[in-house]
This record gives C-alpha cells, sequence and structure tokens, in this order.
C-alpha cells in the first residue's frame, strides 16, 4: 500500500513539475499570463494522460461517462458552492492578475481549461492511482488535500481571510469531486463539479 502511494505521488508530482516549468518558460518568454496558463493545463492534461499510458493502464485515470453520478454530482455542487459563493461576498476584495477579465475568458478557462486539466491531474491520474492502492478515504482525501495546497501559490498575495477561504474552497471542491469520482469511476463528475464551484465563484466575485 505505501509503495503504491508514493508511486501514485511521485507522478503526480512528476507532470505538476514538467508542466510548471514549461508554463514558466512561456511565461518568460512572451510575457503573456494567459497564454502561460494556457499552457500550464494543455500540459496537465497531455501529460497526464501520456504517464498513464507509460504506465501501462489509461482506463486508470477514469475517462468514461457517467451520467447518473455526473447529475448527482452537479446537484451536491450547487447546493455547496452557492452557499460558499455567498460567503466569499463579504470577504475583503482581492483580484489576481491572472482572474478572468470578462464572460469569454472565464468560459475558456474557468469552465474548460482548467477544470480539465487540473482533474484530469488531480482526481484523474492521482486518485485513479490511489483507489488501486489505497481504501477510498485515503483515495479520496490525499488528492483533495494536495489540490486545496496548490492554491497556496498563485494566491499568495491574497489577504489571509481569502486565502484561507480559497483553501478552504478548494478543499471541499475536492472532497466532493474525488468522491464522486471514486464511486463512478468516471472523471466527469470531478469535471462538472469543478465547473459549477468556479462559476458560482465567478459569478460572486462580479457581483461585488
Amino acid at each position: 500500500m505505501f509503495t503504491g502511494i508514493l508511486i501514485a505521488l511521485l507522478l503526480w508530482l512528476l507532470v505538476l513539475i514538467l508542466s510548471s516549468a514549461i508554463s514558466a518558460v512561456v511565461s518568460c518568454k512572451f510575457r503573456n499570463i494567459k497564454l502561460s496558463m494556457a499552457t500550464m493545463q494543455f500540459c496537465l492534461i497531455f501529460l497526464s494522460i501520456v504517464v498513464t499510458i507509460l504506465m501501462g493502464d489509461l482506463s486508470i485515470i477514469g475517462l468514461k461517462l457517467d451520467l447518473y453520478y455526473t447529475i448527482i454530482g452537479s446537484i451536491t455542487a450547487v447546493l455547496v458552492s452557492i452557499p460558499l459563493a455567498i460567503i466569499s461576498r463579504y470577504l475583503p476584495k482581492y483580484e489576481p492578475s491572472f482572474a478572468p477579465r470578462d464572460v469569454k475568458e472565464f468560459v475558456i478557462f474557468g469552465l474548460i481549461l482548467t477544470p480539465f486539466g487540473e482533474e484530469l491531474l488531480f482526481r484523474g491520474m492521482l486518485e485513479g492511482y490511489l483507489l488501486n492502492y489505497a481504501v477510498m478515504p485515503i483515495g479520496v482525501t490525499i488528492p483533495a488535500i494536495l489540490f486545496s495546497l496548490v492554491h497556496a501559490v498563485p494566491f499568495q498575495k491574497a489577504p489571509k481571510k481569502t486565502l484561507l477561504y480559497i483553501l478552504i474552497s478548494a478543499l471541499v471542491l475536492g472532497l466532493i469531486a474525488g468522491y464522486f469520482r471514486a464511486i463512478s469511476g468516471s472523471i466527469a463528475p470531478a469535471v462538472v463539479t469543478h465547473m459549477i464551484f468556479n462559476a458560482a465563484g465567478f459569478l460572486a466575485f462580479k457581483r461585488k
């Protein structure tokens, strides 16, 4: 069990580091944060799939559709994300440089690239391997915690209360997405859950 968990974490770290490095190179060369963000997500998608293929079993990543749990997960995400979004309206206003400037940018990054890229890495590859080697609570919780922690880097300049809110929200998102990914064997509920949380946060922010 320990060896399997270690392998899963090493593969996750490999994809994350390579994607971050490529994104950093693009950022330095073109000085375009949106291009750098898109590069990061494309790399997460591509490398997660490639590494999983090289490890010999692409089915681990959960590239299939489970309509029932996608619907149930969506309803759960709406019921949880709306109260969280309402809470965010009472926090200090903070707009990072990479925040979507309009609806078009939000659709591209918040509803397409980021949910697919991050979910393929965290709930697809990482959780997929963990579920093979550990019990479900461990397989769901570890990716959720890591998913929350990585948000500390891009939001490090946020006010403390806002940062804490972001980390807690990311953890809640990770647990919900991870649970439905685990019981369905599909990445689809996780991706849709991520989309809904992003949409709720975007709408709450725009109404401030």
